[in-house]
């Protein structure tokens, strides 16, 4: 029985495994916040705002904030059906609350339109949220990129199901802190070239060598970061087919 999970273990940590999210491990978030239904009333039954009817809906703008990171959307004039397609990158723990507000826009005093806090693990696996007098809030959450110690506390979460022991999971864990720290030095250098190589793309006048040096160097970095993720995957191989892994 134990060589069957070992097999089962083996083929979802190399399917990615896009189970629950959790952890402590930093992961790269991709936010989009698409659109939202808002109820015709506050919560007292009074309008949102006073004038002609075609006036009196509210003039909505979303803020999401948590882990020190915060964003807020443009305001959306009259309307209960507001549409933003803003997208913001967030870099923090899938265990991070988050905690989100949809306010109405007004000259004086602003309305809440409603609250509500939620995991960055949980907003990916849901697009759909209701609170407050918003009958409707749809945002789009998905993972870009996350740290090799992110990846192996996903792999810890899901093999806990399986009886994982304290020395297996303390395994697992240093792994994933071998693997953390030249794996982010290497994404860092890799988006401060990338931006570089962007500026001169940008600027009026190429320089077309210093172009294909910085191109080369992102190419590299690239080849760096897909080997250390290749050698820390292929040590959890390892792991999990070595005889001191018995209870799998």
């Amino acid at each position: 029985m134990w060589a069957f999970w070992k097999v089962v273990v083996w083929v979802s940590l190399w399917c990615g495994l896009v189970g629950e999210a959790w952890g402590k491990g930093v992961v790269e978030w991709e936010v989009e916040i698409v659109e939202a239904e808002i109820r015709s009333t506050k919560a007292n039954g009074k309008k949102w705002d006073w004038g002609f009817p075609w006036k009196q809906a509210p003039d909505p703008f979303v803020v999401i904030e948590g882990g020190g990171q915060k964003f807020q959307t443009r305001v959306v004039m009259d309307s209960y059906r507001p549409q933003w397609k803003q997208t913001v990158i967030f870099r923090l723990p899938a265990k991070t609350r988050m905690h989100i507000r949809m306010i109405d826009k007004d000259r004086h005093f602003d309305d809440l339109i409603g609250q509500m806090d939620a995991e960055m693990g949980q907003l990916e696996a849901k697009e759909d949220w209701s609170f407050g007098q918003v009958a409707r809030l749809r945002l789009k959450v998905k993972r870009k990129h996350e740290t090799p110690m992110a990846w192996v506390e996903r792999a810890i979460k899901r093999l806990e199901r399986v009886a994982l022991t304290n020395e297996q999971k303390e395994r697992l864990l240093a792994l994933g802190r071998q693997f953390d720290v030249p794996y982010a030095k290497t994404h860092t250098e890799k988006q401060e070239a990338a931006a570089r190589l962007s500026v001169q793309l940008g600027a009026k006048y190429r320089d077309n060598e210093k172009i294909e040096q910085l191109q080369k160097k992102v190419n590299e970095l690239e080849s760096k970061l897909l080997g250390l993720w290749q050698s820390m995957r292929s040590e959890v191989q390892k792991l999990l087919r070595s005889d001191q892994w018995q209870v799998l």
